[in-house]
């Protein structure tokens, strides 16, 4: 699914213990509450999901980056959290407590 501002990927895959779904996901770069509450949330099913990709939100601002002070878009952060708790959806950093950085450029890092 091509949205006008960020893009979603969903594979539906079969294994021999059954069927999950692996979802992509680059955000959009502003505070689209749409792209988590509507585009997203559509696409979701109820089998096991993996989401991964790029956010483009900082689910916990001080975990997630140096730049603690700055929550860039807060509305669609906000809708993702809403999101992720709806479905039952987890964390992987949170889960594995890995909480390094895998972003690097010269003035910030962040944990992609």
């Amino acid at each position: 699914m091509r949205c006008s501002n960020g893009t979603l990927l969903n594979i539906n895959c079969k294994s021999k213990d059954g069927h999950f779904d692996i979802i992509g996901i680059y955000g959009t770069n502003n505070d689209d509450t749409d792209f988590f509450n509507v585009k997203l949330s559509s696409i979701i099913s109820h089998r096991p999901t993996i989401m991964a990709g790029d956010f483009n939100v900082k689910l916990k601002p001080r975990r997630d980056s140096n730049l603690d002070h700055i929550c860039s878009n807060p509305r669609a952060t906000k809708a993702l959290i809403s999101l992720i708790s709806s479905f039952d959806f987890h964390d992987s950093a949170d889960i594995c407590q890995n909480y390094k950085h895998t972003f690097f450029s010269v003035d910030n890092f962040s944990r992609l």
